[in-house]
């Protein structure tokens, strides 16, 4: 094992100057081309003396580290605002007369969104689409009737806010 791993050593620290001996080859075509090369194309190719060139990296330099000003904390963070929400259309037992059974449910919000946040229509206590980000929604094809409304308000996936419950009630006209 002894003597392997002396051949292999031996291997390694011969086989990089071989590298490094290669010959440089150089030739002019027939349109006035000149062509480098490691293998001479034809007899006319000269071969290049390169220069012995050790270049090692610089010695690196070390500077003195310089502090840096952090910023002076803050004594005390404003606790987050506790987000409301309010439906804002349609109003309280109002009357939609829409033979399409559309609907606008709009919402204010006293600030905006976090990142984690989120909004979610109720209609009549079940969850109408999926949850979004916006504060309006188009409902087409409702059925005619009383409807109820409310916008729940989720932050990581748990009720933050909710709006109070509102009741529509819908008239579509019907033919006899």
């Amino acid at each position: 094992m002894k003597r392997f791993s002396g051949l292999c050593l031996s291997l390694l620290l011969i086989v990089p100057q071989w590298l490094y001996a290669q010959s440089v080859y150089t030739w002019e075509d027939e349109h006035g081309v000149v062509h480098f090369s490691d293998a001479p194309a034809d007899t006319q190719a000269q071969t290049l003396q390169l220069p012995d060139y050790d270049a090692s990296a610089p010695e690196p330099s070390y500077e003195a580290a310089q502090p840096i000003d952090l910023p002076a904390p803050k004594a005390n963070k404003a606790a987050p605002v506790a987000l409301q929400v309010r439906l804002t259309s349609p109003q309280p037992d109002q009357t939609i007369r829409n033979n399409q059974g559309q609907i606008t449910v709009a919402a204010e919000l006293n600030r905006s969104l976090d990142v984690s946040e989120h909004l979610q229509l109720v209609m009549d206590g079940k969850p109408y689409g999926a949850p979004s980000t916006k504060t309006v929604w188009e409902l087409k094809n409702i059925e005619r009737g009383s409807h109820t409304f409310s916008i729940q308000a989720f932050g990581n996936g748990k009720v933050i806010a909710s709006s109070l419950f509102v009741t529509v009630h819908l008239h579509r006209a019907s033919v006899n």
